[in-house]
């Protein structure tokens, strides 16, 4: 995230007159924070309200907002994003939050888009203000091994652009038999505990900077549901945004963790999908070692 990033902010054509200028509001004003353009994806109709959004914004001069329509619009087939996003490349895509749970048009809408979206997701809460609740830390869920993870690569990158703390919140499934990573920890855990955190950055994260792990703060051990306690987690870090790793569907696993999660708080919620886990040839002279 060290270079200009561009957002696509999807605007459904769903959404109340002041519930839109809210969501153009919160949009821009992490736009601005992060230094980032923005193309908008709406509807014709829509786009009166969201030029009114923008000049009631006061932005710093050098910020560059972009309008982009997309057609056609009429029906928010599930190919509009794709093809939105090969014509428009983006770094994050933006969409406003919502019940996922029923089968009204914006629900239907809200799951094609975050289901569609192969870039990183921003789900902006309706009901709060960026400007008087921005994101002061960012929290991060690792379930089961600590293992490389997409959330965290994500999360610790984002956190140098916004300047915040990051916390992680590893939990261990009630049943499994696998031990805290804290327990390895001898007599003295005020001194061992940065260095046990700085390994299991390395692991889970190999490729990240000093200075983006530096912004770790805490890492909460927790033994029982992953849903009940991200939501303990939540309560306990006003402001915070999640960033949590999926593999792009609601219909089972982790998504349907996710998509409870998603329907009980009203927070920033960052979507990164899962890496595909992707082989290197190594060549040394004829031969071809796979790794």
């Amino acid at each position: 995230m060290n270079q200009k990033q561009t957002l696509l902010v999807c605007v459904p054509p769903d959404l109340k007159p002041d519930i839109l200028t809210r969501y153009i509001l919160n949009s821009v004003v992490f736009a601005n924070q992060i230094g980032a353009d923005i193309h908008f994806l709406c509807d014709p109709e829509n786009q009166g309200t969201v030029n009114s959004a923008l000049k009631s914004f006061n932005g710093n001069g050098d910020q560059t907002l972009k309008t982009v329509l997309h057609q056609p619009f009429s029906a928010w087939s599930s190919p509009v994003l794709n093809e939105t996003v090969e014509r428009y490349p983006c770094d994050l895509v933006v969409v406003p939050s919502g019940n996922l749970k029923d089968d009204a048009y914006g629900s239907q809408i809200r799951r094609q888009l975050l289901e569609q979206a192969r870039e990183p997701t921003l789900i902006v809460p309706l009901e709060i203000d960026f400007i008087k609740t921005p994101i002061n830390s960012i929290l991060i869920p690792m379930s089961g091994e600590i293992r490389i993870s997409s959330a965290l690569k994500f999360g610790l990158r984002l956190t140098n652009r916004i300047h915040v703390p990051v916390d992680l919140l590893h939990v261990i499934k009630t049943e499994s038999p696998m031990k805290s990573p804290l327990e390895t920890m001898g007599d003295q855990p005020q001194h061992e505990y940065r260095a046990l955190l700085d390994g299991v950055l390395a692991e889970a994260c190999p490729f990240s900077e000093v200075k983006e792990r530096a912004e770790v703060r805490n890492l909460y051990e927790v033994q029982g549901s992953p849903a009940v306690e991200i939501l303990q987690a939540i309560k306990k870090l006003p402001f915070c945004a999640l960033v949590v790793e999926w593999h792009g569907s609601f219909s089972e696993g982790r998504g349907k963790v996710l998509k409870n999660i998603l329907n009980e708080v009203s927070i920033p919620i960052f979507l990164v999908r899962t890496e595909i886990e992707q082989k290197s040839v190594l060549k040394i002279g004829p031969d071809k070692l796979v790794a």
